[in-house]
């Protein structure tokens, strides 16, 4: 090793190949460490690699493969939405947010009106505001449709 600038040079040539050879007993685990690669996929790598050795030969099923090609039914749509405008308002307030927004707001807080799905949203300081903006939500609301709000969940 030579000293440059206050540093040690380690002068090596090397011109051996750095591969790495290992060979699995254990199919299963080659697949799972492969992300679930099929065993088509893991016979293609075999061929095209120099380090994996070992003969992969197994087709036994993977649980987590057969569960991720499983499918089932979709829900059933319940079709039960409000008839007219405010019969049925959601709320949901969200919250303590880590990061503030940029006017300082910790909390917001959803209006969703089920019949048209109409989106109000209000940015809240503090959780005690939402009373305050739930009363001029609904007067507003009412001012606007000329119908009152007949449910609230």
């Amino acid at each position: 090793a030579d000293l440059e600038n206050g540093i040690y040079r380690l002068n090596s040539k090397n011109d051996q190949k750095q591969v790495c050879h290992f060979a699995f007993d254990n199919d299963k685990l080659l697949h799972r460490r492969l992300g679930h690669l099929n065993v088509k996929g893991m016979q293609i790598l075999q061929q095209n690699s120099t380090g994996l050795k070992g003969i992969i030969k197994t087709n036994t099923p993977c649980e987590v493969c057969s569960s991720g090609k499983q499918s089932r039914l979709p829900f059933k749509y319940r079709g039960h939405r409000s008839k007219n405008l405010l019969d049925l308002v959601h709320t949901d307030l969200v919250g303590k947010m880590e990061i503030s927004s940029i006017g300082g707001s910790q909390y917001f807080m959803t209006m969703i009106d089920d019949h048209s799905r109409y989106v109000h949203i209000f940015f809240l300081s503090h959780k005690n505001e939402a009373f305050t903006h739930i009363k001029d939500f609904i007067a507003l609301a009412e001012r606007q449709t000329e119908r009152k709000v007949k449910a609230f969940r």
